[in-house]
């Protein structure tokens, strides 16, 4: 994890307070998607100098992962039917789905060597005439360095 967090930001050239998107296409077994990916330089970090946060958003949402979110449901509610023929699954009609992904990484920008790193994926999906469901997953790592990192960017 540590290299995708730093290499996302490997030559990207960004000025505090500006952002980059663009979107892609991935393959999944259950359907093509469209996943949106956004940098964001949030600036410097107070009270930790030379450091600065940098911001990698990902999300897949809309029409396209919303069917790829219903196949693999219906996927699993043919498994629950073999078991229990009257297994509610069966009448759900999945409204909505979402998971976007943030990566918020505080870091020396001359070095890209980390100092912190924190992960948050939230899942979000409707099924008609239900509550919307929410899921959300949170991770952080801190880092500690023997000596100060050579330059990766020249002056």
């Amino acid at each position: 994890m540590w290299n995708a967090w730093v290499e996302t930001w490997s030559g990207v050239a960004l000025a505090s307070g500006q952002e980059r998107t663009q979107t892609m296409r991935i393959r999944h077994p259950n359907g093509p998607l469209e996943q949106r990916s956004t940098l964001r330089h949030r600036g410097a970090v107070p009270g930790t100098p030379g450091a600065v946060r940098l911001e990698w958003e990902t999300a897949l949402e809309g029409a396209s992962y919303r069917q790829v979110v219903a196949r693999s449901r219906e996927l699993r509610c043919n498994t629950a039917l073999v078991r229990n023929a009257s297994d509610p699954c069966a009448t759900e009609v999945l409204e909505s789905a979402s998971s976007v992904t943030t990566v918020e990484l505080l870091t020396e920008p001359d070095t890209l060597r980390p100092l912190s790193v924190r992960t948050v994926r939230t899942e979000a999906f409707t099924v008609k005439g239900q509550p919307p469901v929410l899921q959300r997953e949170a991770r952080s790592f801190d880092f500690e360095w023997p000596r100060k990192a050579k330059r990766t960017t020249p002056r």
